[in-house]
Formats: C-alpha cells, structure tokens, sequence
C-alpha cells in the first residue's frame, strides 16, 4: 500500500511541477468523470456542442483519446456537480448505487444495465466506479498549463478524498494529461476502512502534417479494504439496532482484500486520406493498439473464529483464510476507419477489424491460458446534424467462441425543442471467471460449467428543453443469468426473466429557486434479479451572486429515496452480492444539506450528511421507553454513518 500511496504521489508532483507555467487566466473551467464526450463507440463523428456559462471563454477542447476527432468544448459545472463529492453521486446520469458503508467501499448498481463488451472477464468489479481508468482519458487541448485540485474530508482526519487532474498542450500537436485520486477512509463503524490510489497519464503526438498520432497511456490502482465482513451486535435491542455505532463490533477483525490493476497502453494512427485528429470531408484511417494489462485480487483473513458461521461452505481452514486471482492481458487491435461528410454536414463513417487478447490467469492450484479472436464494426451515419445512426458488433472467434454483442441506435434532435433517442442491445457472453470457479485456501469450493448468458435489450429516451423535462425507458430480457446465493455460491436461471425500468425527471426554476427531481421505477419477474421498486431523487436549493455579483452561491437540500427492498448482501472473499433474505428495508431516505460557493477558480462547500437519519431514524420505543434509532443500508449488514458534516475546497490554475 505504501509503494502504491508513494508512485502516485511522485507522479503527479513530478507533472505538476515540470508543466506548471506561470501565464494569463485565459478560462474558468472545471474538469469532472462525467464531463467531456461519451468515450463509447456509438459517439457522433461530428463535435457536440456544449452549453457554456457566460464567464466561460471557449479555448480549451475536450475529446476521448481514441476519438480525437469528437471534440466537445471544455464547459463550467455547476455548484450542485461540485458538492457531490462521492463518484458514485457524481457519475454521468446519476446511476444509483448500493454501497457498504462509506465513501470508497464496494459497490453495485441499483438499477439494469447492459454489458459494453465481450471476451474474457475475472469478473471482480465492485470498485470500478472508482476506477481512473486509461481507456476513458479525456485529453484537453489546453495552451497554458490547466491544474485542478481539491480536497474533502469527513469528521476525522482519516476521512478524506483528493483529486487532482493537470493538462498542458505542448506546441501545436502535443496534449499532456495527468489524473490522481486519493481516497482514505477509516469508516465511523470499528475495523472497517478502505484505501485507494488511482492514477492515469497520457500524452498523444499528433505530426505537423496531421497524418500520423501516437499516443502513449499509463493507469495504476491500488485499492485496499479492511475488514469488510459485515457488521452485527448483541445490544439487547436486536441485530438491527446500535447502543453505540462508533463500536459496533465488525464479523472480521483481521481480513483485508487488496486489488491491483496495472495498465499500459501505446496506440498509432495513420490517415491515409484526411487527417487524423478532425472529422474532414474525406478520410481513411488505419489504427492500430497494444494493450498490457495486470491484475490482481486477494481476500486474507489470518485469525478466522473457530466458531466463526460468517463464511459458510468457505471456513475451509481454521488457520485462515485465502484467496489469489492473478490475471494478465495482452491485446492487440488493429482497425481500418473510412469516412466522408458533405459540406452540408451530413456524414458516414465505417471501421471494422480485428482484436487479439491473451488472457493467463492462475490461482492457488492452476494456471490457464485464454483467447479471445474479436472481429469489431461500427456505423456512424449523420443527416445534417439532426439525425443520428449508430450499430456496433463485437464477434468472438477464439476460445470463448459463441460470444457477440449487437447494438444499433437512432437519434432525432429538434434543435431547441429537444432530441429523441432509441435502440437495441443483443448480447451472448461467456460466464466470468468467478461465476465459473472459487479457490480459497487451496481448495476448489466450486466448479461450474453453466450455459452462455443472454440478454435483449429495448431502450429509448426523450428529452424537451423548453420543459426542462427527460424521460427513458429500457427493457430487457434475461435468458441463463446467473447470480450468486448467500454466502456467495453461484446459481443460474434457466428461465427467462424480464426486467423493465422507467425513469423521468424535470427541472424548475422560479426567480432564483431550483427544484430538480428524477423519479426511476423498475421491476423483475424473477426475485433472484433484484432490484428496488422505485428510486426518487430531490435537490431544492437557492442559487445566486453575492458581494456585487461575484461569489456564486448554492444553499439547498438534496434527498435520494428508496423503496421497500431486501438488499444485496456481500462477500468479500470473491467480492460479489449476494442475495440474502434475513435483512429487509422498510425505505431508506438518504438526506442532505448542503452550502457551496465560488470566486475565480476556487471552491468550497460544506455538506451535511445523512440528516435523513435524525429525521426518519426513529421508528420504536424500547421497555424502558427510549426511541430506538433505526438502521437504514443499501448493503445488507452496513447501516449508513450517523450524521455527519463533510466539508471541501478545491482550487484551479490556468497559466
């Protein structure tokens, strides 16, 4: 953990000090995970217009590091992105998750989603949204040298989140970008704390001619968990309730689970006809990539309780237990593009071709060897900037042949009225490494061959601006979905199951008042694919300039609420949820306050955690006569903090 902390502070100090240059403020501009163009395959091949503040100056261009050509404009973000301090909160859409206990811990989303790729998978993604991850680098055609960094912390010291991103254009054809996040967390509960460092870098050359790009990325992860067991109590109140949560005994006093993740990347581009970094008239693009993955995940938990029923069918050594999963990946990804646009804007694009991978995994009684053979195709076609096509097939030939994934989508803009978007998904994935095996403490605790799952999937959103009003709609079915039971043993459904989810949301402004709500619904015809019923989300808040116009200002509220629902447990030996069915949750309304301001490139918010918890925490009365406070959890077995204050600054630097 240690070497870890160290690399990523070097890099970035070492970046931050060799590119700094003093020079003008040219731009007040704000860089976040969800801000910027969608790296996805389906983007346009045009640039995306983006709504600036008035204060913004538009000399600084975003765009995904294999798609140079989409370009975005850099916008500011508003003081309501800002005090979302947790990625989970700030990710684009505001996808809901389910999370342990605090910032940083593990985490599954509440609602359908559909897989992006195929190929072989370990299958261990409970920390990925935070995740800095090399592929989505989003590189900044910044002339002077852009920083920003900012700091939050909880009620102690050990509570904290850093960030910090440092972009620079050298010349006229090469961007710099550096990204580090630092995440230290004790927890308010005993024995439970997480540590992460995340780091990516990249710097692309782009020839004078505009004939020939290389870009070279790097990303390094380390993430540390600290007895993450679950908790429990024998207050005579019951499992449900705490005397005192600051001591709140935890079921794994000596556990940690540690993953790795090591990337490098190096990707060439050659126009054989137009250029490489914008979409002209005409264009012929070979591409070609090499990938270098390590990864790796360990559970250890050297003094288990002899008495110990926590793990189940995994106590398999009362001398502790262990378990290893190391994977390493090589691809290699060769691509032709074609492309033509008219003057009048409209435009098609074709790219196709082929991706080796090689995956060697080994665990603590084997080694395997994997490939996977992808044939890849795209389609982009545009008509005059208000019609859009998109499809993409991934087509696996290797050893996990019988792999694929379909999709295809149809957007409709309506230029200041709004825009219609619809599509298809149709995916046959092989199941992942952890749904197939377990070894812990050397021995197999299972073996599985299962069926190829699959998912159909309809999606469709509507937005109209002049209502301030957007609505989507998805529905799936799942055929051969495998989940996994307490205490963490997989399952497969035979039967098909559908799931359908609905959501809307509308935004309201009266004089400076701003009232934004989105309300998701979603439901299963099967209880092994669980979800809650309804999702709500509420932010009321005052926004205004104060001391002559100049400090912008939030004060507000912000509520997510969550239906009645029996909630995922998990299991840290192979970092899956689990489906139990001992804890259910009448609802969990989640409250916050919040006051946030800005001058001049600098931020500060102070936030109010959890007040939900004192509002609606009381739901009984004990024999002595005392209210008991109620537990409200996203995770089965890890109750939210008590209410808390969080506070944060950030500052930002042009020049």
């Amino acid at each position: 953990m240690t070497a870890g902390r160290s690399a990523c502070l070097v890099y970035f100090l070492v970046g931050l000090v060799a590119l700094l240059q003093p020079g003008p403020v040219e731009a007040q501009i704000l860089p976040t995970r969800a801000q910027g163009p969608d790296v996805g395959s389906r983007d346009s091949t045009r640039a995306t217009p983006v709504k600036r503040d008035s204060f913004i100056t538009p000399d600084i261009y975003a765009y995904p590091v294999f798609r140079p050509w989409r370009k975005t404009i850099v916008a500011g973000e508003t003081r309501q992105q800002w005090h979302q301090f947790d990625p989970l909160d700030a990710s684009p859409g505001q996808q809901e998750f389910g999370r342990l206990n605090n910032i940083g811990t593990a985490a599954q989303r509440l609602q359908p989603s559909r897989r992006p790729k195929i190929g072989f998978d370990a299958g261990f993604h409970g920390f990925d949204p935070y995740l800095l991850d090399s592929d989505s680098l989003i590189f900044y055609t910044a002339p002077l040298a852009y920083t920003d960094v900012s700091y939050s912390q909880g009620p102690t010291s050990e509570d904290g989140l850093f960030t910090g991103t440092l972009a620079r254009r050298f010349g006229k054809g090469t961007d710099f970008r550096i990204d580090a996040s630092r995440i230290y967390n004790l927890g308010e509960y005993s024995h439970l704390g997480n540590h992460h460092s995340s780091l990516r870098l990249g710097i692309r050359y782009v020839h004078p001619k505009g004939r020939y790009s290389l870009s070279l990325l790097h990303g390094n992860h380390i993430i540390e968990q600290d007895e993450n067991g679950g908790i429990t109590t024998d207050t005579l109140f019951g499992k449900d309730n705490y005397e005192e949560p600051i001591n709140i005994p935890i079921y794994l006093t000596t556990a940690e689970t540690r993953h790795r993740i090591t990337d490098y990347q190096i990707a060439q581009s050659y126009a054989l006809a137009g250029h490489v970094d914008r979409d002209s008239l005409g264009r012929l693009l070979v591409f070609h990539r090499l990938r270098w993955q390590d990864r790796a995940y360990t559970f250890s938990d050297t003094k288990p309780a002899a008495d110990s029923l926590f793990y189940g069918a995994f106590q398999t050594d009362q001398r502790g237990i262990r378990q290893h999963t190391d994977w390493t990946t090589l691809s290699n990804t060769g691509e032709v593009l074609a492309s033509w646009r008219s003057p009048g804007g409209s435009s098609i694009s074709f790219q196709g071709g082929i991706e080796h991978r090689l995956h060697r995994w080994s665990n603590e009684v084997g080694k395997e060897t994997i490939h996977n053979l992808l044939l890849l195709g795209e389609l982009d076609m545009r008509w005059k900037d208000r019609i859009d096509i998109n499809g993409r097939t991934q087509i696996d030939l290797g050893d996990q042949a019988g792999s694929w994934l379909a999709e295809g989508s149809i957007g409709i803009r309506t230029g200041r009225w709004g825009a219609l978007h619809a599509g298809l998904h149709l995916s046959q994935r092989f199941p992942d490494l952890v749904e197939q095996q377990l070894v812990i403490s050397q021995r197999k605790v299972y073996d599985q061959s299962w069926s190829r799952p699959q998912q159909q999937s309809l999606f469709g959103t509507l937005e109209i601006k002049p209502l301030g009003l957007s609505a989507g709609i998805q529905t799936s079915l799942l055929t051969d979905a495998i989940v996994f039971r307490d205490p963490g043993i997989p399952e497969q459904i035979t039967e098909s199951v559908s799931v359908n989810h609905l959501w809307i949301s509308h935004h309201l402004k009266i004089w400076l008042i701003h009232l934004d709500n989105k309300v998701s619904t979603q439901s299963s015809s099967d209880d092994r694919i669980r979800y809650p019923g309804w999702i709500t989300r509420h932010q009321l808040y005052y926004e205004g300039k104060w001391f002559k116009k100049t400090l912008r200002t939030q004060i507000g509220f912000q509520a997510r609420l969550i239906s009645p629902w029996t909630p995922y447990g998990y299991q840290p030996v192979s970092g899956v949820f689990t489906l139990q069915d001992a804890s259910t949750e009448k609802w969990n309304p989640q409250i916050d306050g919040f006051f946030s301001m800005e001058r001049l490139g600098f931020r500060a918010y102070l936030q109010f955690d959890n007040i939900g918890r004192a509002i609606f925490g009381w739901n009984g009365t004990a024999t002595n006569g005392d209210d008991i406070p109620r537990q409200f959890r996203t995770v089965a077995g890890y109750p939210q903090p008590e209410v808390w204050m969080r506070w944060g600054i950030a500052f930002r630097f042009r020049g």
